[in-house]
């Protein structure tokens, strides 16, 4: 089936059966161009090591994570208290110490999203970078999940360098 065109007073229209057709394409390619990004892998004990889940008695354990089902994500730069600390990709998860109290992280990719936690020494929390449907690219949103959800989830990702 191909496109069809209507000619109105000099205008050439698509028929409405085609519109679907040319979402999809706009949709592909908007993906089609971002870049793979190979991210640098932390050492296997490390990764080991943050999925033991150890608490800290002196610091809260933050393990901020990327959703496996993302489109394939270009990149996503993590701040917390407006300090850089990662660039994120698809099935990956960075665990950060913090002391206690109110802190802001945020994530930047083709959108900006930010969350407000309070931690307490000796807990551990799980944020996770969650995809949004989007027609324009690539959307996340940075969500506290819980102790179980984030448990499950990290078990199957990769942990990266922080200091790449």
């Amino acid at each position: 089936m191909g496109i069809r065109f209507k000619k109105i007073k000099g205008m050439l229209l698509c028929t409405p059966i085609t519109i679907p057709g040319l979402i999809l394409a706009l949709l592909i390619g908007c993906y089609a161009g971002q870049p793979i990004v190979v991210p640098k892998w932390a050492p296997l004990q490390i990764d080991v090591d943050a999925k033991a889940f150890k608490s800290n008695p002196n610091m809260a354990m933050v393990y901020i994570y990327a959703s496996k089902v993302q489109c394939q994500i270009s990149r996503s730069w993590i701040k917390i208290d407006r300090t850089a600390i990662k660039d994120m990709v698809q099935g990956t998860y960075i665990v950060v110490s913090l002391p206690p109290g109110k802190h802001v992280i945020e994530c930047f990719s083709d959108n900006w999203s930010q969350m407000t936690i309070n931690t307490e020494n000796n807990h551990l929390y799980f944020v996770k970078l969650k995809p949004l449907f989007s027609l324009i690219g690539p959307q996340y949103r940075l969500e506290l999940v819980s102790d179980v959800t984030g448990r499950d989830e990290l078990l199957d990702r990769k942990s990266t360098r922080l200091n790449s």
